[in-house]
């Protein structure tokens, strides 16, 4: 089952996030039901690691914490691939992510090595895109947004489909 872990976001933030979509003139813009901070992508994993994970991931004590939207950004440099809302980085958020990695090899399931780098994405690119995503970049660069505390993050299964993915949530984690 493809999966991943994540922070779901507020309808007050999605709708926030939608209005900055409509800025960009290029590219799939990701559904605004699917827009979400990922900590953790699992990729294909087996039902039962996924049930090890949720053992693990019950146990959790970990605080809430606020997250705000600061800035948008692309991945792929002169090509870019995708366009992003940054999140702000904060040690509560990042301690999330650390005991979210944690817990995922204690199931035994194996994440790619990555920095962690906080984001919604906003859109994903085609090569002949790069020439619109310099002046989103710019009229949004003061872009900021306070989405509210995180009092949970979920497990989900992302099931891929031609005209985008459905994400469907597995279950929900409260934090403290």
């Amino acid at each position: 089952m493809r999966s991943f872990l994540a922070i779901a976001l507020s309808p007050q933030t999605r709708s926030v996030l939608t209005g900055l979509q409509r800025n960009l003139r290029a590219g799939r813009l990701v559904d605004p039901d699917n827009l979400h901070v990922t900590l953790a992508f699992l990729d294909d994993q087996p039902e039962d690691a996924l049930g090890a994970l949720h053992e693990e991931l019950s146990l959790f004590r970990v605080p809430s914490f606020p997250l705000t939207l600061r800035g948008v950004g692309c991945f792929g440099g002169e090509l870019p691939r995708l366009v992003y809302a940054d999140v702000e980085m904060s040690d509560n958020l990042m301690a999330l992510n650390r005991e979210v990695s944690k817990a995922v090899r204690r199931a035994g399931i194996t994440l790619k090595r990555r920095k962690f780098h906080p984001h919604v994405t906003l859109a994903r690119l085609k090569p002949h895109n790069a020439p619109a995503v310099a002046p989103f970049l710019s009229s949004e660069a003061t872009f900021h947004h306070d989405a509210g505390p995180v009092t949970s993050f979920v497990l989900y299964e992302s099931i891929l489909r031609p005209e985008g993915p459905t994400y469907h949530p597995l279950a929900e984690y409260d934090l403290v």
